[in-house]
């Protein structure tokens, strides 16, 4: 797009928003950076030391995925923006990074969920459906707004960084999308958690603490920020349109792996569980447990 057809007051304006979005994205990626810093240990013990498992493989994926698309997005954000097709090499590559690494960790969610449900079949089978029909969508709209977004070739001074324009509705159908399977798999883990936690008294059950307690706060954390996501799409123009998508994506990526290094640091004080153990296994055996009134702590799994 040609910056001729933009008035001097809409570039002005374009390059004053861009402030606010660096920020959030530098907020985004030091918030990350500061929680791998101080959970290091806690992966080191449970997940390096553990076999080879899928949720070992998608943990490592959801963990270190952030450092390759925030290593890129610091180049994007340092780029002048005197070459637009360079610039939307560099956005459509971080961007289905992005989308990758959501995927990633809504799939560690399902597992979560699954496990909690006593990997019952007909839940694995209504979640396998349900993430194949949210997220194909996903990946169709994601490439549908990739190619509306056009890079501005402004003039100097304004072209110190990549300013974009594209059509905001297919992205925030994306997100609509996330936050409807967010909210089924939310449901899924409080019709379970509420039935098991009348069961039982946190004290005697640290493990089910980590999974329902903590596991709980994670989805409601991360619908809320969904909304409050939408929310900014919905109502700020265009140039705001990844205003928190760095704070999202590293909120995701936090809780996810939280959720389980948590578990496996309740199995480690607990004596009761083999870190090693699939995290599925864990979960869907802590649960027939809890559900037939055994207590945590007096139950040593079999192999």
């Amino acid at each position: 797009m040609d910056a001729g057809q933009a008035s001097v007051q809409d570039l002005l304006n374009a390059a004053e928003g861009l402030r606010p979005i660096f920020s959030c994205t530098a907020v985004g990626v030091a918030v990350f950076l500061y929680d791998y810093i101080l959970s290091l240990h806690y992966e080191v013990e449970h997940i390096w030391k553990a076999k080879w498992n899928s949720v070992k493989f998608f943990f490592l994926l959801s963990r270190y995925l952030p450092f390759l698309e925030f290593s890129l997005l610091a180049t994007y954000v340092l780029m002048d923006g005197s070459d637009p097709e360079r610039c939307k090499i560099r956005y459509q590559s971080i961007a289905w990074l992005h989308c990758l690494g959501l995927a990633v960790t809504e799939i560690l969610l399902t597992v979560r969920t699954w496990a909690v449900w006593e990997k019952s079949t007909r839940v694995g089978i209504f979640l396998i459906a349900f993430y194949i029909a949210c997220w194909g969508p996903i990946v169709a709209l994601s490439y549908f707004y990739l190619h509306s977004v056009e890079f501005l070739v402004l003039p100097r001074p304004f072209d110190r960084h990549c300013i974009n324009s594209g059509k905001s509705m297919f992205l925030t159908a994306m997100w609509v999308i996330i936050l409807v399977y967010d909210t089924v798999i939310l449901g899924l883990m409080l019709v379970r958690g509420i039935s098991a936690l009348r069961l039982s008294n946190f004290h005697h059950f640290p493990v089910q603490k980590a999974v329902y307690n903590y596991g709980l706060i994670y989805y409601i954390y991360l619908f809320i920020l969904t909304v409050v996501n939408l929310a900014c799409m919905v109502s700020l123009p265009f140039i705001y349109i990844n205003l928190l998508s760095v704070i999202e994506r590293s909120t995701y990526s936090i809780f996810t792996c939280r959720a389980i290094l948590h578990i496996r640091e309740q199995h480690k004080r607990s004596h009761s569980y083999p870190s090693e153990e699939p995290f599925s296994q864990d979960m869907s055996q802590i649960v027939a447990h809890m559900s037939s009134g055994t207590r945590v702590l007096d139950w040593t799994p079999t192999n």
